[in-house]
């Protein structure tokens, strides 16, 4: 990071590459970013991670990359916003999954163990959501506050680390594996969407 910050101090710009995901580079096929750790990674979280650490160009480093994710990265790329992909219970209810896909913002008090969507309480306050699947919460969760929570009835979070069952938070869904390693990237502010299989 000291490099980065002493680089661009002096007027240059960073540029790095990520793995593709679909056909690889000759002759090892193993996929070429600049970073070691991304090797295995999805192209995705680790151009996330690239940015987070104030790159400025991010490339992809193999022939191609998995065109079906083309929106996730045309949202990144025109809007700032990061898109998840994730599947919800079936018995969640419609306005919970209209708020996802319409997108949301993580909070600018940003916390340690989850992505808290902003506006999600203000628009979902009023639904009556009774405890249901007040399970253990793994990293990928996708939780409710329900109406035992009081005023913060309606929060939408998205879990970090791993935390206990509570009666007042309701699990509904789950962000999707290869996507796990987008969350630790999504700080204080940065606009999120789902996406549903």
């Amino acid at each position: 990071m000291k490099k980065i910050h002493f680089l661009k101090s002096n007027g240059l710009r960073i540029s790095a590459f990520v793995p593709g995901d679909a056909e690889k580079r000759q002759p090892l096929f193993a996929g070429l970013p600049t970073l070691e750790k991304h090797r295995n990674k999805s192209p995705y979280g680790a151009a996330l991670e690239l940015i987070d650490a104030c790159v400025d160009d991010v490339y992809l480093g193999d022939p191609a990359f998995d065109t079906s994710h083309l929106d996730f990265w045309r949202e990144l790329a025109l809007n700032q916003t990061v898109s998840l992909q994730a599947h919800l219970c079936t018995e969640t209810d419609p306005e919970i999954r209209l708020h996802l896909i319409n997108g949301d913002q993580n909070r600018m008090d940003e916390a340690r163990d989850f992505v808290r969507l902003e506006n999600s309480r203000l628009e979902l306050g009023h639904l009556e959501n009774a405890p249901k699947n007040t399970t253990a919460r793994p990293i990928g969760a996708i939780t409710i506050d329900n109406q035992n929570y009081g005023r913060y009835a309606g929060e939408i979070n998205i879990v970090k680390t791993p935390l206990e069952a509570n009666e007042n938070v309701n699990v509904v869904g789950f962000i999707n594996g290869a996507y796990m390693d987008c969350l630790p990237f999504i700080s204080g502010g940065q606009k999120v969407k789902l996406r549903f299989c």
